[in-house]
């Protein structure tokens, strides 16, 4: 059969632009507020001293649904200080752990959430980046994937905002029936210093920069709908006949780990799930000066304008590769090693040992490699330029399915006694600690009873 027979055969269809109904409504979306939540408790929150978790409620009435995706934190960010206050990144940076509790139920306790969502943070565009660090105080990304962040004067107060990054409210479409998920969200306070830029003076340790901070007037800000009394008389009896709603979402178990520098190993991650649908690793380095100091988990590299200090503590460099950005890297400085192996299996099947393939795997867990507009750029368009130099993170994507396939539930089941260990090699002779995280699925079931998380 010839192709002109075979394509006769196939089925017309009629382009959307040939189409000319009207668009289906929502008729039963009553109305839409912009609302906010305030922390429960004190107004003011120190690091180092009196209350350091802030906690939200966020309640409603019976017909009030939350949209996660429009959730955001904001509050005011003072320097007590007689010196400038330099952030390194965005708000985000100065809360260490985010755990998120639904009818009591914990779905989601993230440490590290700083760190994480720093990471998180430099996978997306710089268009994104950039609207991020605008609405965290102002700041700007350079070059190779620098963050530049505003200096606070002092006794200057700086009203900022974030995203809530975690798998519920990122991560997440389905809205929130408020009056059935009783939701309570819990931000710790890093150390004093996780977030700042604390160089020293030429003659001494003496610090150039402001430590003394806090925040105040928090307040969690999203938008809820109004839907109408038949849809909630719906949703109402669908849950007192003994259903449940279920919620799908994707969620982080991040775990540190103190490996001896320069040396190969193997890590063993304890932690098993139903499906684990990637890991990503990352390193961080003993603090080193370069007219500056101090010690921080967050992996961002920041100067500022003002004298070109540089935080270098947790920049970790492509193994021997050169010092500068430009200087490319040649086959002889390609020894990265690393792999995955969950009990006899082995993602990839070969170890990965060239930059290049690293950067694939990187994109291939971000799920990006099919999609041009939500591409990595990592800093202008340096985008391998900064992986290398300044943002190196290893990832492993562990779905069967590929992104936009539609299908959910592929990845790995790791509770059938099969140890989940990464195995690294050549690595860099400064680094000593790990921080891996796994990303992983879960449901959360609510219903009349309360709520349950399966994962």
């Amino acid at each position: 059969m010839s192709l002109e027979q075979t394509s006769s055969t196939a089925e017309d269809i009629l382009l959307q632009e040939l189409k000319y109904d009207i668009s289906p409504s929502a008729s039963y979306l009553l109305q839409k507020e912009q609302t906010k939540w305030f922390a429960a408790g004190s107004n003011i929150y120190n690091a180092s001293s009196g209350q350091r978790v802030l906690r939200f409620n966020l309640s409603g009435s019976a017909p009030l649904f939350l949209n996660p995706q429009s959730v955001k934190l904001m509050f005011t960010l003072v320097n007590n200080g007689t010196k400038l206050l330099i952030p390194l990144t965005g708000p985000w940076g100065f809360f260490q752990r985010c755990t998120i509790k639904v009818n009591g139920v914990q779905a989601e306790d993230i440490y590290g959430w700083n760190r994480v969502t720093q990471q998180f943070h430099t996978m997306q565009n710089v268009e994104t980046r950039q609207r991020d660090l605008d609405l965290g105080g102002g700041g700007g990304i350079e070059e190779y994937g620098q963050t530049t962040m505003h200096a606070y004067e002092v006794g200057e107060q700086r009203t900022v905002m974030c995203p809530i990054f975690s798998g519920l409210f990122t991560g997440n479409s389905k809205y929130f029936w408020l009056s059935a998920m009783n939701i309570t969200v819990e931000l710790e306070l890093a150390h004093a210093t996780a977030n700042l830029l604390t160089p020293p003076n030429v003659a001494g340790d003496a610090l150039q920069t402001s430590v003394l901070w806090h925040i105040e007037d928090a307040q969690i800000l999203g938008d809820v709908v109004t839907v109408s009394p038949d849809l909630l008389s719906v949703y109402t009896a669908h849950l007192e006949s003994g259903k449940s709603m279920s919620i799908e979402y994707k969620t982080f178990a991040v775990s540190e780990h103190a490996i001896a520098p320069g040396s190969d190993t193997s890590i063993n991650l304890n932690r098993a799930f139903t499906k684990l649908d990637g890991i990503l690793t990352s390193f961080a380095t003993d603090s080193y000066t370069l007219e500056s100091t101090g010690a921080t988990t967050l992996p961002v590299w920041t100067d500022s304008a003002l004298k070109s200090w540089y935080s270098t503590s947790e920049v970790v460099f492509y193994p021997g590769m050169a010092s500068s950005p430009l200087g490319g890297i040649a086959k002889a400085e390609d020894v990265l090693e690393m792999f995955i192996s969950i009990g006899p299996r082995r993602f990839p099947n070969y170890p990965v040992t060239k930059l290049t393939e690293h950067y694939l795997r990187f994109h291939q867990f971000m799920g990006r490699l099919t999609s041009d507009a939500h591409a990595w750029g990592g800093g202008a368009q340096k985008g391998m330029s900064a992986y290398m130099f300044n943002q190196l993170q290893l990832g492993t994507d562990l779905e069967k399915s590929h992104p936009g396939s539609g299908a959910a539930y592929t990845g790995e089941n790791t509770r059938h006694n099969d140890l989940t260990t990464v195995h690294l090699k050549n690595l860099n002779s400064g680094i000593n600690k790990c921080f891996i995280i796994m990303v992983h699925l879960q449901i959360l079931k609510i219903s009349a009873a309360g709520a349950d998380v399966l994962d």
